[in-house]
């Protein structure tokens, strides 16, 4: 065999195999195959997305829905709320059923004292003191302790009890839903049961005053009474109800 015959079928028989494999290598898959390969995933994909929504929303409510005053009860035409809730921590539970109404709210400069006297109060500038009065209803045996008291603008604002925005030579009330010498019956981590001292027994029905400060160009139009979100008592405030 000539040289020129020997580099000739070098050549070709080199050309061929590297031809070959250039070839193997450049080929893509078709868009047929892929399909085929993938069409289990295309076909749950929209499930997928459905539960990854689902998810979304159920974390929405719970950190929303959940957590926002949004239910308002509202009063009958009496002016009564009969107020629908429940407390459960997981280790105690016990229904909240009191029944509701607005006796007045009024703008005071003053608490009484431990001796019944007024105690004049000092408020930072711009602001005015709410008394608001609720009357209670409920058994005595039912645990009211635990509750918030607002005043809300109709935009939703609201002022709370308890933000000692004033000095005063007096006492806050307790609570914005039990007398203070008799809140009635308490459920504390360690008891079994719910417990009431003897002095301490709470009547069936009475007036409670809570103290609510605002700036003085605030215009609240209701009372909101509360335990756990999302529900709460809406009690409009009337010209009747101004003092």
């Amino acid at each position: 065999m000539s040289s020129d015959e020997a580099g000739s079928e070098t050549g070709s028989e080199t050309g061929s195999e590297t031809g070959s494999e250039t070839g193997r290598e450049t080929v893509a898959p078709s868009r047929r195959s892929w399909l085929r390969r993938n069409r289990v995933g295309l076909v749950l994909l929209p499930i997928a997305l459905a539960a990854a929504l689902a998810g979304n929303a159920e974390r929405l409510q719970t950190l929303w829905w959940e957590d926002a005053l949004h239910a308002p009860q509202r009063p009958d035409s009496a002016g009564v709320v009969h107020f629908v809730d429940a407390y459960d921590d997981g280790h105690h539970a016990w229904p909240i059923r009191p029944a509701l109404s607005l006796v007045s709210v009024a703008r005071v400069d003053s608490l009484p004292g431990s001796d019944g006297e007024p105690r004049p109060v000092t408020l930072p500038t711009g602001a005015v003191l709410h008394k608001v009065t609720l009357h209670v209803e409920a058994d005595p045996n039912m645990i009211l302790t635990g509750c918030t008291l607002a005043l809300a603008d109709e935009d939703g604002t609201r002022w709370e009890t308890g933000s000692r925005a004033f000095e005063v030579d007096a006492s806050e009330p307790f609570s914005p839903c039990t007398p203070d010498d008799h809140p009635g019956p308490g459920w504390l981590p360690k008891d079994e049961q719910p417990v009431v001292e003897a002095d301490e027994v709470r009547p069936a029905g009475y007036d409670v005053d809570s103290y609510v400060v605002t700036p003085a160009d605030a215009r609240p139009t209701e009372v909101w009474v509360w335990w756990d979100e999302p529900r709460f008592a809406a009690l409009p405030i009337t010209s009747t109800d101004e003092g």
